[in-house]
């Protein structure tokens, strides 16, 4: 990492949705203010999930979301990163490790036992593949999805 910024992480605020479009289109989620600003309300709604902002000199650089579950299979709870985006000026500076390190700071906090997420199968993704490991995260297993069409 060249270069590291000075990075402060906090609690997504509803003042912040218009500094998250540019950031969820490059993560490949386009999507409107107004449809962004109803999702993040019905999401965060509930006390289980969590957005996270990483900000540098006042600048939104990055964000991770996520939702405390419970495991099936045994007792206990996890979190489940269900996004992760560093704005692409911001990478290889620390950020994504900056959010990271508070989701394992809430994992403690919360007594989860594990932290889980999925990322894509493409060539695109070795990058992001590459830095979960580097940061202690195993591959452990394959997802599936089934797209509903009605």
């Amino acid at each position: 990492m060249a270069n590291d910024l000075k990075i402060f992480c906090k609690p997504y605020e509803p003042s912040d949705t218009l500094a998250l479009l540019p950031l969820y289109q490059e993560l490949g989620y386009p999507t409107t203010l107004e449809a962004l600003q109803k999702r993040l309300t019905k999401l965060l709604s509930n006390k289980d999930y969590q957005l996270l902002l990483a900000l540098s000199d006042g600048h939104i650089c990055g964000f991770v979301a996520f939702a405390k579950l419970h495991f099936f299979e045994k007792d206990g709870s996890y979190l489940r990163i269900l996004g992760l985006v560093v704005g692409s000026r911001f990478r290889r500076q620390g950020v994504g490790k900056a959010l990271l390190d508070e989701v394992k700071r809430v994992a403690k906090t919360e007594s989860c036992k594990a932290i889980a997420l999925n990322s894509g199968n493409k060539a695109s993704r070795q990058a992001a593949h590459h830095f979960y490991q580097a940061n202690g995260f195993l591959a452990s297993s394959t997802g599936f999805t089934f797209e509903m069409s009605f």
